[in-house]
This record gives C-alpha cells, sequence and structure tokens, in this order.
C-alpha cells in the first residue's frame, strides 16, 4: 500500500512524526503515531497567552519547510498541509 511506502521514506526523517504500528483491515489501513506531547503547532500557537517571539515562529516554519522539501525530494507530495494558522507575533 501506498501509504506504508511513504511511512517507511519518512522514517529517517527527524521532523516527520514517527509511526510506531501499522494494522491493515479490509478496507482500511490504520497508523499508530508517536505521541506528540507538546501538543500541535495550531495549538501551541492559537492557545497561547502570549505573542510567540519571532525566532520561535521562524523555527516552527523552518522545520516545516524542510520536512515538506524532504518528501518533495523522494516525490512525495502531502494534500493535506493546513494554511490557515493565525501566527501571532
Amino acid at each position: 500500500m501506498r501509504e506504508l511506502q511513504i511511512v517507511q521514506i519518512c522514517s529517517s526523517c527527524d521532523r516527520i512524526v514517527e509511526v510506531h504500528d501499522y494494522h491493515i483491515g479490509q478496507l482500511d489501513v490504520t497508523l499508530i503515531f508517536e505521541n506528540a506531547a507538546g501538543g500541535d503547532l495550531y495549538h501551541i500557537i492559537n492557545d497561547s497567552e502570549f505573542n510567540l517571539p519571532f525566532t520561535v515562529v521562524q523555527s516552527a516554519v523552518l522545520q516545516l519547510l524542510r520536512a515538506v522539501s524532504f518528501l518533495h525530494m523522494r516525490s512525495v507530495v502531502h494534500l493535506d498541509i493546513k494554511v490557515y494558522l493565525s501566527v501571532k507575533i
């Protein structure tokens, strides 16, 4: 399955959440990801009581771009990147 091939490709990138296990059913594939203990970027940015320093936002964006670049260099296109984040600087 294509999803499992992509998981194998992503396993060598430290900027992409790791898949610990998977299950292939008759109609679906279930992927079990590592726990992102700090939460997702959307909630970190939007739930913050304070404006995030520019350097923190810059670092997060650079990491995202590096992860997407990693995928693109391996002919993988991410079709569900959310662009609606309202970054508070």
